[in-house]
């Protein structure tokens, strides 16, 4: 119990402080807000600090946690883009063929030229 209580005892209160500190400063105008990315490196960060250097933690553990942190990434991303399709299809009354047919397009784009949904367009002057 008293290994793990400290580890415990901080993520109660970063959970905490996740889900009032932004309510709380939104009553006075600041928009804040943490993304799930940003707290798994940060928390890998501080593994690594606290750990690996003083050798408690393996590559391969460093390894899975930076693909832990990729697939939260694509998860978030493909989770947004998800619910605003469904809520745009919604609000526009979009037919199920020309919703099929416009993920089917943008599938394409990602296969040929992942590249463009990153980086800017380049527009001809």
């Amino acid at each position: 119990m008293a290994h793990h209580a400290p580890g415990s005892a901080g993520y109660v209160d970063l959970g905490f402080l996740l889900g009032t500190v932004p309510v709380l400063v939104s009553l006075f105008g600041i928009p804040l807000e943490v993304r799930h990315v940003t707290l798994s490196a940060a928390s890998l960060g501080y593994a690594l600090d606290a750990m690996w250097f003083y050798g408690g933690m393996e590559r391969w553990e460093i390894v899975f946690s930076l693909l832990g942190i990729l697939l939260i990434g694509v998860l978030n991303i493909t989770t947004s883009f998800a619910l605003s399709f469904l809520l745009a299809v919604r609000a526009r009354d979009v037919r199920a063929e020309k919703a099929r047919s416009f993920l089917r397009e943008v599938g394409r784009e990602l296969l040929t030229s992942p590249g463009s949904f990153v980086l800017p367009s380049r527009k001809a002057s």
